[in-house]
């Protein structure tokens, strides 16, 4: 369907209009604002008329001190505004206003990043909670970088950012239908002559806000040049969910020792040390712990077969540091002062590096390239990164925070081996495109059931971002209970077996990272059994079909693999729910339970225990097909049947498929058969090969 709008000047102001000619978004103005005394604000807004120069798909408005340039993106347009100061230096600019419009109608729901202020800043970050909410009258929402919308006559509306050069973002909707749009200029002083441009906006329409918001993600994708195709979506183990800052040579080397042993069934390919490895925040060299040298770990771990990875915070540093005290003109300045711009929390008071600074420039290149080209880390993790992004004056005045952490991500991308993963954490979502391979989307992982629930409200809402701007990372899955903890372990879990089986599908269900963090030796059996199940990991991130209706997503499309859709139905709450799909026609199994449940038409209920899950597979109705498997969770089940013969593959060795035929069948290669009852068999994988042959 054609969504296409176009610009035009409507009673003076610009406006937007849909293909039909209907009026989306009047009352067009940009503007600025400079903080005032006490609560006061001084706003400066376009007041009219335009003028337009260029046609309905691309060209620039202009009105007193603003411009406005337009141009069509995919079926929406993109906006950015300039803003050229006139006069003497009038204070700090704190808003330059993108646009402020009046939707066509009033907006009846709302997705949107609520905005997360650590140090004077508004950021999209991992802890950023996502919100769906149906408005009330009268009601403004607030978010970061971008809002998914759906109006009061059905309207599905994205508006968002695209670009992320210049300022850190914010939007608002209200109930009346009123847009906004600004970056925030963290208090710059204007002069004469100036001019500020914001990043470009997109506004458009979209058939369906679940699959538009991918469309949205992918505009941004291409003119941020996103790094997302890459590099492959990372699988291994994190020392820190079970370690802390408590890691130790001795850490390394026991866990390696169980991934080995257990090869066949846990496919790691990174082994990642977390916090704990250095003297400093600031001075990232060895500390007593690891005397034998962090370049001799990751020879090690290199030569056990696995890729090391390791964790800097390189953003900040503390005070007192080594950096701090030799280099004190490495960093950010207040805008009136000489003194530190600073951050204080619970651990200490930490400043920021200027990374526009010549000296820091090469400090950054080298320390990268000794940890990836020296060392030979080939995942590193970067954290603690909205904390110590800090406004004020750097050695470039022309820098701010987003130009910072854009500055100091590309450093970093420039030191590292181009196979290197560099993941982002703590850190702004759409500043991070071009140089991060991937991104956490969540805030950490706690020890209990209740902590789940808005880690995966932020990670299965941020499905739009995997494979797209990054690789999404939903933090670690942690399957231990207490009786697999001992003294070296710093969060002792409380979640049921039925608990972690819900956590492993949903973290399976984002399509990110799947990165263990137990102490391995500790594991039975039966929980080494289950994250092998987690195994060929699942790259496609799940679309949240109840997205705009629910603030915690529970029925999951993780969207078809050949003849099979698979999707979730997590039950996030304390009681016995009905939960259903509608998933056309098909033959059903359910994945825990290991059950066939027979054909279904259209809408399918089921009864979800509090707290659990059912995984549903749905595979077309056919005389002879195989709809399930017992060792993966989302599996590729090929098959194809011709001449009276039914030829697959496994997904592993030791594997189980379930299979629906009418007639008997018997094995031909690859496999045995096993009779359950009349019209459902199990094919067990036997030999080298994973191809096999049944006849009908």
């Amino acid at each position: 369907m054609n969504r296409s709008v176009s610009m035009t000047i409507l009673h003076g102001n610009p406006a937007l209009i849909d293909e039909k000619g209907r009026v989306l978004l009047t009352d067009i103005r940009a503007g600025i604002e400079y903080p005032g005394k006490t609560w006061n604000n001084l706003n400066i807004w376009s007041e009219g008329p335009w003028s337009l120069t260029g046609d309905d798909t691309c060209g620039t408005l202009r009105c007193e001190n603003f411009a406005i340039e337009y141009r069509r993106e995919g079926e929406g347009m993109a906006l950015r505004t300039t803003y050229t100061h006139q006069g003497d230096e009038l204070g700090m600019a704190s808003r330059l206003y993108t646009l402020c419009g009046l939707w066509r109608c009033g907006f009846d729901r709302c997705l949107y990043n609520e905005t997360r202020a650590l140090s004077g800043v508004d950021f999209n970050e991992m802890q950023s909670p996502i919100h769906t909410v149906r408005f009330t009258d009268g009601q403004r929402v607030t978010g970061s970088e971008n809002l998914a919308l759906i109006d009061c006559e059905g309207g599905q509306v994205l508006a968002g950012y695209v670009t992320f050069n210049e300022y850190f973002t914010d939007l608002q909707a209200g109930s009346e239908g009123r847009l906004r749009a600004w970056a925030q200029l963290e208090n710059r002083p204007l002069k004469s002559g100036d001019t500020i441009t914001s990043d470009w906006l997109y506004i458009g329409l979209c058939d369906d806000v679940r699959w538009g918001l991918m469309d949205y993600a992918k505009i941004a994708a291409r003119l941020m040049n996103s790094r997302a195709g890459l590099a492959e979506t990372p699988y291994g183990f994190c020392t820190w969910y079970y370690y802390g800052n408590g890691l130790k040579a001795e850490t390394v080397y026991e866990n390696l020792e169980t991934f080995r042993a257990n090869r066949d069934r846990l496919d790691v390919k990174y082994f990642n040390l977390d916090d704990g490895w250095f003297k400093e925040w600031g001075d990232w060299t060895e500390n007593e712990k690891f005397s034998c040298g962090m370049g001799k770990i990751a020879d090690d771990i290199r030569d056990a077969g696995y890729l090391p990875g390791i964790w800097l915070a390189p953003f900040g540093a503390k005070i007192p540091s080594k950096l701090h005290t030799e280099h004190p003109d490495w960093f950010v300045r207040k805008y009136d002062s000489d003194e530190l711009a600073t951050f204080d929390c619970p651990w200490g008071q930490y400043i920021s590096v200027d990374m526009s600074h010549p000296e820091v420039k090469k400090w950054v290149h080298d320390l990268y390239h000794k940890i990836s080209h020296d060392w030979g880390y080939r995942h590193i993790k970067i954290d603690i990164i909205t904390a110590t992004l800090i406004p004020g004056r750097y050695y470039d005045p022309t820098f701010n925070t987003l130009k910072n952490y854009r500055e100091g991500l590309r450093l970093i991308r420039e030191a590292i081996t181009d196979d290197t993963v560099l993941l982002t954490c703590t850190a702004p979502m759409g500043g991070a495109i071009g140089y991060a391979d991937g991104m956490r989307t969540s805030e950490d992982i706690f020890e209990d059931w209740s902590c789940l629930l808005p880690i995966f409200a932020e990670n299965l809402k941020r499905y739009y971002y995997n494979k797209i701007w990054f690789n999404n990372d939903p933090d670690c899955l942690l399957v231990r209970q207490a009786a697999n903890e001992d003294e070296d372990c710093i969060r002792q879990c409380t979640r049921t077996v039925d608990e972690v089986r819900t956590f492993a599908t949903a973290l399976m269900a984002t399509g990110g990272a799947m990165i263990m963090s137990d102490k391995m030796p500790r594991l039975e059996e039966y929980q080494l059994d289950l994250l092998s199940k987690m195994f060929p990991i699942n790259t496609q991130a799940a679309v949240p079909l109840d997205l705009m209706d629910s603030e915690y997503p529970g029925i999951l499309d993780l969207g078809r693999r050949e003849k099979t859709h698979i999707y979730a139905l997590i039950n996030w709450t304390d009681a016995e729910k009905e939960m259903s799909v509608d998933a056309g026609s098909g033959l059903v199994f359910e994945f825990w339970a290991q059950e066939y449940l027979g054909k279904m038409q259209g809408v399918r209920k089921f009864r979800v225990e509090p707290h659990g899950v059912r995984l549903v597979f749905v595979t077309d109705d056919a005389e002879i097909a195989v709809i399930g498997a017992d060792d993966c969770l989302c599996p590729e089940m090929v098959q194809e049947y011709k001449a009276g013969k039914l030829e697959g593959k496994f997904v592993k060795r030791g594997e189980t498929l379930w299979m629906v035929c009418e007639r008997e069948i018997e094995a031909a290669e690859g496999c045995t058969v096993e009779k359950v009852r009349d019209g459902l068999y199990r094919l067990h994988q036997t030999g080298e090969s994973l191809n096999y042959r049944v006849k009908a």
